[in-house]
Protein backbone atom coordinates (compact mmCIF):
# COMPACT_ATOMS: atom_id res chain seq x y z
CA UNK A 1 0.00 0.00 0.00
CA UNK A 2 1.18 3.18 -1.12
CA UNK A 3 0.43 5.98 1.52
CA UNK A 4 1.21 8.89 -0.88
CA UNK A 5 -1.99 8.88 -1.55
CA UNK A 6 -3.97 8.74 1.52
CA UNK A 7 -1.62 11.56 2.91
CA UNK A 8 0.04 15.09 2.39
CA UNK A 9 1.72 15.55 -0.74
CA UNK A 10 5.14 13.43 -0.09
CA UNK A 11 8.77 15.14 -0.92
CA UNK A 12 10.87 13.22 -3.65
CA UNK A 13 12.72 10.64 -0.55
CA UNK A 14 16.47 10.89 -0.47
CA UNK A 15 16.67 7.41 -0.43
CA UNK A 16 15.01 4.34 -1.60
CA UNK A 17 15.25 0.80 1.12
CA UNK A 18 14.81 -2.52 -1.79
CA UNK A 19 13.86 -4.86 0.57
CA UNK A 20 13.62 -8.39 -1.11
CA UNK A 21 11.58 -10.94 1.12
CA UNK A 22 10.76 -13.26 -1.68
CA UNK A 23 11.86 -17.02 -0.37
CA UNK A 24 12.04 -15.77 3.12
CA UNK A 25 10.57 -16.60 6.28
CA UNK A 26 8.20 -14.42 8.07
CA UNK A 27 10.94 -14.05 10.89
CA UNK A 28 13.56 -12.16 8.94
CA UNK A 29 11.13 -9.77 7.32
CA UNK A 30 9.41 -9.04 10.65
CA UNK A 31 12.79 -7.81 12.24
CA UNK A 32 14.27 -6.14 9.45
CA UNK A 33 10.65 -3.87 9.12
CA UNK A 34 10.85 -3.67 13.07
CA UNK A 35 14.30 -2.23 12.78
CA UNK A 36 13.99 0.01 10.16
CA UNK A 37 10.71 1.33 11.31
CA UNK A 38 12.17 2.20 14.20
CA UNK A 39 15.52 3.18 13.73
CA UNK A 40 14.53 5.67 10.92
CA UNK A 41 13.69 9.72 11.36
CA UNK A 42 10.17 8.88 10.30
CA UNK A 43 9.07 12.33 10.66
CA UNK A 44 12.14 13.81 7.76
CA UNK A 45 10.86 11.85 5.58
CA UNK A 46 14.23 10.53 4.19
CA UNK A 47 12.96 7.29 3.35
CA UNK A 48 10.85 4.97 1.01
CA UNK A 49 10.43 1.42 1.77
CA UNK A 50 9.27 -0.67 -0.89
CA UNK A 51 9.16 -4.65 -0.15
CA UNK A 52 8.76 -7.38 -2.71
CA UNK A 53 7.49 -10.81 -1.23
CA UNK A 54 5.80 -13.84 -3.40
CA UNK A 55 2.52 -13.84 -4.65
CA UNK A 56 1.79 -16.84 -3.29
CA UNK A 57 3.58 -15.96 -0.12
CA UNK A 58 1.09 -16.71 2.73
CA UNK A 59 3.65 -16.59 5.68
CA UNK A 60 4.32 -12.57 5.53
CA UNK A 61 0.66 -11.37 5.26
CA UNK A 62 0.21 -11.42 9.00
CA UNK A 63 3.60 -9.05 8.68
CA UNK A 64 2.36 -7.31 5.65
CA UNK A 65 -0.72 -5.88 7.52
CA UNK A 66 0.97 -5.34 10.88
CA UNK A 67 3.04 -2.90 8.94
CA UNK A 68 0.76 -1.41 6.56
CA UNK A 69 -1.32 -0.46 9.68
CA UNK A 70 1.80 0.71 11.60
CA UNK A 71 1.93 3.45 8.98
CA UNK A 72 -1.58 4.42 9.02
CA UNK A 73 -1.00 4.74 12.12
CA UNK A 74 1.93 7.19 11.62
CA UNK A 75 0.14 8.96 9.74
CA UNK A 76 -2.82 9.46 11.77
CA UNK A 77 -0.55 10.94 14.68
CA UNK A 78 1.62 13.10 12.92
CA UNK A 79 -0.32 14.04 9.28
CA UNK A 80 2.27 12.31 7.37
CA UNK A 81 4.08 8.90 6.95
CA UNK A 82 6.86 7.56 4.45
CA UNK A 83 5.87 5.33 1.46
CA UNK A 84 5.72 2.17 2.20
CA UNK A 85 4.46 -0.01 -0.31
CA UNK A 86 4.29 -3.65 -0.46
CA UNK A 87 4.82 -5.53 -4.13
CA UNK A 88 3.58 -9.36 -5.33
CA UNK A 89 5.80 -10.64 -7.54
CA UNK A 90 3.78 -13.67 -9.46
CA UNK A 91 5.49 -16.97 -9.80
CA UNK A 92 6.38 -16.86 -13.75
CA UNK A 93 7.91 -12.51 -13.18
CA UNK A 94 10.60 -12.58 -15.42
CA UNK A 95 11.87 -9.49 -13.41
CA UNK A 96 14.60 -9.88 -11.00
CA UNK A 97 13.18 -8.79 -7.43
CA UNK A 98 15.72 -5.82 -7.16
CA UNK A 99 15.10 -4.53 -10.31
CA UNK A 100 10.87 -4.44 -10.00
CA UNK A 101 11.54 -2.33 -6.95
CA UNK A 102 13.81 -0.08 -8.65
CA UNK A 103 11.24 1.00 -11.28
CA UNK A 104 8.84 1.73 -8.61
CA UNK A 105 11.55 4.04 -6.50
CA UNK A 106 11.87 7.70 -6.20
CA UNK A 107 14.73 8.45 -4.48
CA UNK A 108 18.42 9.90 -5.03
CA UNK A 109 19.75 7.19 -3.58
CA UNK A 110 18.68 2.89 -4.08
CA UNK A 111 19.81 0.85 -1.33
CA UNK A 112 18.85 -2.51 -2.66
CA UNK A 113 18.86 -5.43 0.63
CA UNK A 114 17.48 -8.47 1.49
CA UNK A 115 14.40 -8.98 4.37
CA UNK A 116 17.07 -10.52 6.31
CA UNK A 117 19.37 -7.10 6.72
CA UNK A 118 18.80 -5.63 10.19
CA UNK A 119 20.30 -1.85 11.11
CA UNK A 120 21.37 -1.52 14.48
CA UNK A 121 22.05 2.16 14.17
CA UNK A 122 19.15 4.87 15.39
CA UNK A 123 18.16 6.90 13.24
CA UNK A 124 20.66 5.42 10.43
CA UNK A 125 19.21 7.73 7.80
CA UNK A 126 20.28 10.64 9.03
CA UNK A 127 23.75 9.58 9.46
CA UNK A 128 24.12 8.58 5.85
CA UNK A 129 22.54 11.71 4.25
CA UNK A 130 25.28 13.28 6.66
CA UNK A 131 27.74 11.50 4.82
CA UNK A 132 26.52 11.97 1.36
CA UNK A 133 26.16 15.22 2.17
CA UNK A 134 29.52 16.07 3.45
CA UNK A 135 30.94 14.21 0.46
CA UNK A 136 28.81 16.32 -2.42
CA UNK A 137 27.93 12.99 -3.63
CA UNK A 138 25.77 13.89 -6.73
CA UNK A 139 22.84 11.34 -7.56
CA UNK A 140 22.55 12.07 -11.01
CA UNK A 141 26.19 10.83 -11.78
CA UNK A 142 27.26 7.20 -11.65
CA UNK A 143 28.01 7.42 -7.95
CA UNK A 144 28.24 4.33 -5.05
CA UNK A 145 28.09 4.23 -1.18
CA UNK A 146 29.75 1.13 0.39
CA UNK A 147 28.38 -0.03 3.56
CA UNK A 148 30.24 -3.21 4.88
CA UNK A 149 28.43 -5.36 7.39
CA UNK A 150 29.32 -5.75 10.89
CA UNK A 151 29.12 -9.64 11.40
CA UNK A 152 30.62 -12.67 10.97
CA UNK A 153 30.84 -12.28 6.95
CA UNK A 154 34.21 -10.27 7.90
CA UNK A 155 32.97 -7.30 6.37
CA UNK A 156 31.58 -7.77 3.08
CA UNK A 157 29.85 -4.78 1.20
CA UNK A 158 26.34 -3.75 0.56
CA UNK A 159 26.43 -1.31 -2.24
CA UNK A 160 23.43 1.78 -1.98
CA UNK A 161 24.02 2.97 -5.93
CA UNK A 162 22.85 6.61 -7.16
CA UNK A 163 19.81 7.13 -9.45
CA UNK A 164 22.56 7.97 -12.59
CA UNK A 165 23.63 4.13 -11.94
CA UNK A 166 20.23 2.79 -12.42
CA UNK A 167 18.81 5.28 -15.06
CA UNK A 168 22.15 3.78 -16.91
CA UNK A 169 21.96 0.46 -16.63
CA UNK A 170 17.86 0.44 -16.01
CA UNK A 171 18.28 -2.37 -13.65
CA UNK A 172 20.11 -2.98 -10.52
CA UNK A 173 21.75 -6.29 -11.62
CA UNK A 174 21.01 -9.50 -13.56
CA UNK A 175 21.36 -11.33 -10.40
CA UNK A 176 19.78 -11.89 -6.88
CA UNK A 177 22.65 -11.21 -5.74
CA UNK A 178 22.78 -7.92 -6.61
CA UNK A 179 25.59 -6.83 -4.14
CA UNK A 180 28.21 -9.57 -5.50
CA UNK A 181 27.17 -8.36 -9.16
CA UNK A 182 27.39 -4.63 -7.65
CA UNK A 183 30.94 -5.26 -6.81
CA UNK A 184 32.25 -6.73 -9.88
CA UNK A 185 31.20 -3.92 -11.23
CA UNK A 186 33.19 -1.14 -9.11
CA UNK A 187 36.32 -3.23 -9.17
CA UNK A 188 36.00 -3.14 -12.82
CA UNK A 189 35.74 0.33 -12.79
CA UNK A 190 38.41 1.16 -10.52
CA UNK A 191 40.88 -0.94 -12.55
CA UNK A 192 40.09 0.70 -15.74
CA UNK A 193 41.68 3.99 -14.60
CA UNK A 194 39.37 6.14 -15.92
CA UNK A 195 40.04 10.09 -16.40
CA UNK A 196 36.91 10.77 -15.03
CA UNK A 197 36.16 8.11 -12.15
CA UNK A 198 32.64 7.69 -10.02
CA UNK A 199 32.69 8.10 -6.57
CA UNK A 200 33.09 5.30 -3.73
CA UNK A 201 32.04 6.82 -0.41
CA UNK A 202 32.73 4.25 2.08
CA UNK A 203 31.00 4.42 5.93
CA UNK A 204 32.75 3.54 8.53
CA UNK A 205 30.96 0.08 9.26
CA UNK A 206 30.87 1.41 13.30
CA UNK A 207 28.72 4.62 12.13
CA UNK A 208 26.32 2.49 10.41
CA UNK A 209 25.78 -1.01 11.97
CA UNK A 210 24.19 -3.66 9.40
CA UNK A 211 23.84 -7.48 10.30
CA UNK A 212 22.76 -9.88 8.39
CA UNK A 213 20.98 -12.70 10.30
CA UNK A 214 20.85 -15.17 7.21
CA UNK A 215 24.44 -14.80 5.86
CA UNK A 216 26.06 -18.04 5.11
CA UNK A 217 23.22 -20.20 5.36
CA UNK A 218 22.87 -20.51 1.67
CA UNK A 219 25.24 -20.40 -1.29
CA UNK A 220 26.24 -17.08 -2.63
CA UNK A 221 27.93 -17.03 -5.72
CA UNK A 222 26.98 -15.58 -9.32
CA UNK A 223 26.58 -18.21 -12.69
CA UNK A 224 29.35 -18.68 -14.97
CA UNK A 225 27.42 -17.30 -17.71
CA UNK A 226 26.94 -13.93 -16.01
CA UNK A 227 30.14 -12.58 -17.48
CA UNK A 228 28.26 -11.32 -20.63
CA UNK A 229 25.81 -9.18 -18.31
CA UNK A 230 28.65 -7.89 -16.67
CA UNK A 231 31.15 -7.41 -19.70
CA UNK A 232 28.21 -5.57 -21.23
CA UNK A 233 27.18 -2.91 -17.97
CA UNK A 234 30.42 -2.33 -17.44
CA UNK A 235 31.32 -0.87 -20.88
CA UNK A 236 27.78 0.98 -20.46
CA UNK A 237 28.86 2.48 -17.57
CA UNK A 238 32.79 3.31 -18.41
CA UNK A 239 31.04 4.97 -21.72
CA UNK A 240 28.34 7.10 -19.74
CA UNK A 241 31.39 8.29 -16.94
CA UNK A 242 34.00 9.32 -19.41
CA UNK A 243 31.01 11.08 -21.43
CA UNK A 244 30.59 13.65 -18.19
CA UNK A 245 27.40 11.45 -16.27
Amino acid sequence: MALSETTTIQPTPRISVLIDATDRSSIYLARSLFALMTRSNLQRLNCEFLIIVDESDEHNVETVNFFTKYMETVAFLIGFAPVMEFVKRPADAKDLPFNVLAKAARGHWIFPITASTIVKTENWDEHLIEKIEGAELNAAAINFINIPISNANMGSPLYIVSQGYYLTLDRIAPHVHAEDYIFLLVDAIAKASLTVAPTMLTINPADIVLVDEEWGSWERSLPENIQAELDKDIATLKRMIQAGH
